[in-house]
């Protein structure tokens, strides 16, 4: 029950408390990953074309600001915009933030965002399990620098780290058919270098 004093019961002051109380008792927002107060917005724009930026975002600049000034977006759709991907006896995540330079161990499965790699991904002597687990993971890969030592990839994980290659590095590394798993003397199925090469419409720099 409410009580206000001094007004009549049917003032239109009088309802729109009520309703506003109401509003407040059912908007109890689920727990999100970040600190700091977190507020309903009233935006210009219609909630439609709202829901369609965040759940569609196309450049990670834009996407970097907008999760960086409102954090309806990022709670709404957790990607993490990371210059550097790096496997070296551990998955490590590289990112700019406005709090500084972050580099952060993660692991390969089961984080609670997603990762969009804009710069470079370095994996070196990962084994499939470490690469096959953590590509579920990256909503996005722009590295324009994709840098492979020791890996064995399919040839549709290759074709999602590289579409923006510009500089690839294969040391003792190869691209094969099916999931990447195979007996050694199968050696038809290994993607010829020609074929990956036709591949990456970017591609300025190539050591092998």
């Amino acid at each position: 029950m409410f009580h206000l004093l001094y007004e009549p019961l049917n003032s239109t002051n009088h309802i729109l408390k009520i309703h506003d109380l109401m509003i407040r008792r059912q908007l109890r927002p689920n727990r999100l990953h970040f600190r700091g107060p977190c507020r309903r917005q009233n935006w210009s724009l219609s909630y439609l074309i709202i829901d369609y930026i965040t759940k569609n975002p196309s450049n990670a600049k834009a996407w970097q600001k907008l999760i960086q000034s409102c954090k309806y977006f990022f709670a709404k759709n957790p990607i993490i915009v990371a210059d550097c991907l790096d496997f070296c006896q551990g998955w490590v995540l590289s990112a700019n933030t406005s709090a500084g330079r972050l580099e952060k161990r993660i692991p390969s499965n089961n984080i609670s965002y997603k990762l969009w790699i804009t710069e470079k991904l370095r994996i070196y002597g990962a084994n499939r399990k470490y690469v096959s687990s953590i590509i579920p993971q990256i909503y996005r890969c722009d590295a324009t620098k994709l840098l492979l030592h020791g890996p064995i990839l399919s040839y549709n994980e290759f074709l999602f780290l590289s579409r923006s290659a510009e500089v690839l590095h294969l040391d003792y590394s190869g691209v094969k058919n099916g999931n990447g798993v195979v007996p050694t003397n199968e050696e038809s199925s290994i993607i010829p270098l020609e074929k990956l090469v036709k591949t990456l419409v970017n591609l300025k720099e190539i050591n092998w």
